[in-house]
């Protein structure tokens, strides 16, 4: 008996350092990003407020950075129009390489009177990757049914989906808000970041989390799960087929009512 509880004791002491290590661990990454956000060249808006237009070509894949809010809008034509403070205007680098478009600053952009990028486009995209702080709103979006999301590095991404296959990924702080239904839905969350997908229909999906991250998630018939190192996973009551896997402090559980 006492073998036993020595051992329980031996367990439990085992499972505190683990947990221990990982929020240190999770602590350790957020200054990291803090020191590089330091290190990389900041820049505030100054004067006044001026509306700019840019013309770009064809793209299915869209990579943004540095801190713009961007609102994409399905069009019959492909253009930016850039609504920002005047020194942010010179700031503003565009890059297209074969199909994917990529939105930049040459500094990050911090607070602003306006920093507001509309890009408007007419095909149907497979790839959206956002970092550094980039804010992007799709209330509604061209697809072919398939649709890969990246946000990192604290970045925010506000998207409505109608579709076969989504397929997500978070870290560094970063967050996914997702409305809308799919036939299968892949996220994965790591190192505190979140991907809230409540009012997301998913007929079943498949969830990793780790390292502090969160997920949260609405599905219909089967559901495969797995948390470790201080992640959550939570989701809906009365799904048909459920497999959960947790390790190093990673929880699984339904909603409370």
């Amino acid at each position: 008996m006492f073998k036993l509880r020595r051992i329980n004791n031996l367990k439990q002491q085992q499972s505190m350092i683990t947990l221990n290590k990982f929020f240190v661990f999770i602590l350790l990454s957020i200054s990291l990003v803090s020191c590089q956000d330091m290190m990389v060249v900041q820049v505030e808006g100054e004067g006044p407020v001026v509306m700019n237009e840019f013309e770009i070509d064809n793209f299915n894949q869209l990579s943004l950075h540095s801190g713009w809010k961007v609102l994409l809008i399905p069009s019959d034509e492909n253009k930016i129009v850039l609504e920002a403070n005047e020194n942010l205007v010179e700031l503003l680098e565009i890059e297209q390489k074969g199909n994917r478009l990529k939105i930049d600053s040459e500094k990050l952009i911090k607070k602003a009177d306006s920093k507001l990028i509309q890009l408007y486009y007419n095909q149907e995209l497979t790839e959206i990757k956002t970092s550094s702080g980039v804010y992007l709103i799709a209330e509604d979006i061209k697809h072919s049914g398939n649709l890969n999301l990246v946000s990192t590095s604290g970045s925010k991404l506000e998207l409505s989906f109608e579709g076969e296959k989504l397929a997500a990924e978070t870290t560094s702080g970063a967050s996914i808000h997702l409305t809308g239904s799919a036939a299968y839905l892949v996220v994965k969350s790591t190192s505190g970041s979140g991907f809230e997908a409540e009012t997301f229909l998913a007929k079943k999906a498949k969830a990793k989390a780790n390292s502090g991250a969160n997920i949260n998630l609405n599905v219909e018939e089967g559901l495969e799960a797995k948390a470790t190192s201080g992640a959550i996973i939570k989701h809906n009551s009365g799904i048909k087929n459920r497999v959960k896997d947790t390790n190093s402090g990673g929880t699984i559980k339904a909603y409370s009512n």
